[in-house]
């Protein structure tokens, strides 16, 4: 009985951790992605926070981005591991399979979650998707290979989840705005088009 309690409780101690551990990581993934979405309002000057655009990019990085790189990680250092090259395997898998797929739940999940609707959300991964996967692959190719040749296990997703504070502020310009009759307003833009106006 004893052992039986004490093999219970180590169990019970594991899967706490293990929550822990899935909660951490999915946390610093939804406050980076909110603050990528933060930061591009800043850096294209807008005059209001698109506070929906934020909670988007914050909840799909909460619950989408954070869990599932973890368990992608995690598959690729089991299926490959002890053999030659075998970070440049990963990268290779990761570039060629992981990234499209993953873009495109992306560009999905964040618009809807916007509240676009899902054909002008269709409408823009056709009209940005190829363009915005080639940007991916030049910025998170390079990133990519040090994250699966030099950092930890542990540590791959907090490292993805940094380099991701400049891509999600990239992915806020390109995938947060759907095809729609109503012009677009940034505090630029909209100046522009009054003084036009007004001449």
């Amino acid at each position: 009985a004893p052992a039986r309690e004490r093999l219970h409780e180590t169990r019970m101690s594991d899967a706490l951790a293990t929550v822990k551990m899935y909660l951490a990581k999915s946390l610093t993934s939804g406050c980076i992605s909110g603050t990528g979405a933060i930061l591009n309002s800043y850096l294209t000057h807008d005059k209001v926070i698109p506070w929906r655009r934020v909670g988007a990019f914050a909840t799909f990085g909460f619950c989408v981005t954070g869990p599932v790189t973890h368990f992608f990680f995690q598959l690729l250092e089991n299926m490959i591991k002890n053999v030659p090259h075998a970070a440049l395997k990963r990268l290779l898998l990761d570039r060629i399979i992981f990234a499209p797929l993953f873009l495109l739940l992306f560009m999905f999940g964040v618009n809807v979650l916007e509240g676009k609707s899902i054909p002008d959300t269709i409408k823009l991964i056709k009209k940005r998707f190829w363009t915005v996967l080639k940007t991916n692959w030049k910025v998170w190719t390079p990133m990519q290979f040090i994250n699966f040749k030099y950092v930890p296990l542990q540590f791959r997703v907090l490292f993805a989840s940094i380099v991701a504070l400049g891509w999600n502020a990239y992915m806020a310009s390109q995938g947060g705005h759907a095809p729609s009759s109503k012009p677009a307003h940034t505090s630029h833009g909209g100046a522009a088009d009054e003084k036009k106006s007004k001449a």
